[in-house]
């Protein structure tokens, strides 16, 4: 993780194209958030990731951007100065940018959805903010995180237990790859 600092920045995962990222219903959100008083001109920056789009206005003199497409590295330099990644995804998937942004000790809004529920996202990390994908539901979670974060919790280091994510790949893997190993000469055996 970077500091987060003024301007702070939230990335909106929009795919309009996607039916599943629900593209209007976080456009809609991202509107009554700035409406309720959050994510003021000024002092953040809100933009778009995922496919080309328009600039799209949201009251109160802010205004959603579209960011170029990144290259790895500087998708990962980018995340790391993001404050709260916005990601919805009608499916029980958790999408990649809320993983990524747990992992830098940002904070994430998202929806919930079949066994995608707030407990599952939480133990992922607790910056994960999680309703129901309705328009007010994830206002209020777009002005909650905001909050957190203009309180400088996003400054705030997690406790180590405080994530499943594991550290590193070979943490990661550890267990998986023997039981795939294992499973292999099984049914080689056969």
């Amino acid at each position: 993780a970077e500091p987060r600092s003024r301007p702070y920045l939230l990335l909106f995962y929009a795919r309009p194209g996607a039916q599943r990222n629900a593209f209007e219903i976080g456009l809609h959100a991202l509107r009554a958030a700035v409406a309720r008083g959050a994510l003021r001109a000024g002092e953040w920056e809100i933009r778009s990731f995922g496919a080309p789009l328009p600039s799209f206005d949201l009251g109160a003199g802010q205004t959603l951007v579209n960011d170029p497409w990144r290259d790895f590295a500087s998708y990962a330099a980018q995340m790391r100065r993001t404050s709260i990644a916005f990601s919805l995804s009608i499916s029980p998937a958790t999408s990649y940018p809320v993983r990524e942004i747990a992992a830098t000790g940002g904070f994430a809004v998202t929806n919930t959805f079949a066994n995608k529920n707030l407990a599952s996202l939480r133990a992922i990390s607790p910056r994960i903010y999680a309703a129901p994908a309705t328009v007010d539901d994830m206002a209020a979670q777009l002005v909650r995180a905001a909050t957190a974060v203009e309180a400088g919790e996003a400054d705030t280091p997690l406790p180590p237990t405080a994530s499943q994510m594991p550290p590193t790949w070979s943490a990661a893997l550890s267990e998986v790859v023997p039981w795939i190993v294992a499973g292999v000469r099984e049914s080689r055996d056969e």
